[in-house]
């Protein structure tokens, strides 16, 4: 009942709330991918084209106060996700940048701005010469993250990420 007082008071022309029992409703259960009751499916889309953000709160209402909670901040992230589509962000590797990885000495890890570009619905990447930055900057690529790099690029690299960058590329 509190999640749906929380739907109710969201009007909105273009937003169809509606209460269902994944028991009563096994397809639709199964194409939005919720195995039981307690969840919030947010949908964008049909079809192929059909993007399903799903939170899980819990039935009973006791386990789901800390959820309720933050209901508001995980709805506004999950429809910030569906608002915007999939994006990629490359981080360049291989020359002494920072990075996510925990064996990096903590003032050059990255693990709060992957985590950030993920809320944001970006897919993280790596982007070396072993993914192809000698030669071009993959065609999924919206945004490439260049930080701190302690050692040169090659000047096949640089190449690659100026002609990116000249096409109208995202480079940071």
């Amino acid at each position: 009942q509190e999640v749906r007082t929380y739907f109710d008071a969201l009007d909105a022309p273009l937003l169809d709330v509606r209460l269902v029992d994944h028991a009563l409703e096994p397809d639709l259960a199964k194409e939005l991918k919720v195995r039981d009751n307690g969840y919030v499916a947010l949908v964008r889309g049909e079809g192929e084209d059909q993007q399903v953000e799903r939170i899980k709160i819990g039935t009973e209402f006791d386990k789901a106060k800390r959820k309720l909670k933050k209901l508001d901040a995980e709805v506004r992230e999950s429809v910030l996700r569906l608002s915007r589509g999939k994006r990629t962000a490359y981080f360049t590797v291989g020359h002494g940048e920072m990075y996510w990885d925990k064996d990096i000495e903590n003032k050059r890890q990255l693990k709060n701005i992957k985590k950030v570009l993920k809320a944001l619905n970006y897919k993280v990447k790596e982007l070396g010469l072993a993914e192809g930055l000698g030669n071009e900057i993959p065609e999924d690529a919206h945004l490439v993250v260049i930080l701190g790099p302690t050692g040169p690029f090659l000047p096949e690299e640089l190449k690659a990420l100026d002609t990116w960058r000249a096409k109208g590329g995202n480079l940071l």
